[in-house]
């Protein structure tokens, strides 16, 4: 269990992946805010899709004045 709180000003970003196209599908809903289980093959991408989905919240949250708290439970 790995949990992140990130205040404002203070997300860095070094990003260096890129998604598959159904790897995009599976972050969607949880990119929007809503609460998302994703459940897909081994070897699949998921930790990628939760690293993307991390990632947008937090470029998200360095914009704002509100507290983020992101779990990422594997």
């Amino acid at each position: 269990l790995i949990s992140i709180i990130i205040f404002r000003n203070q997300a860095t970003k070094q990003r260096t992946f890129k998604l598959r196209l159904y790897q995009v599908e599976l972050a969607e809903n949880a990119v929007l805010g809503r609460n998302t289980i994703i459940c897909s093959e081994t070897g699949s991408g998921k930790t990628w899709v939760a690293l993307d989905i991390i990632d947008k919240h937090l470029s998200q949250a360095a914009l704002s004045t509100h507290t983020l708290v992101i779990t990422f439970i594997y």
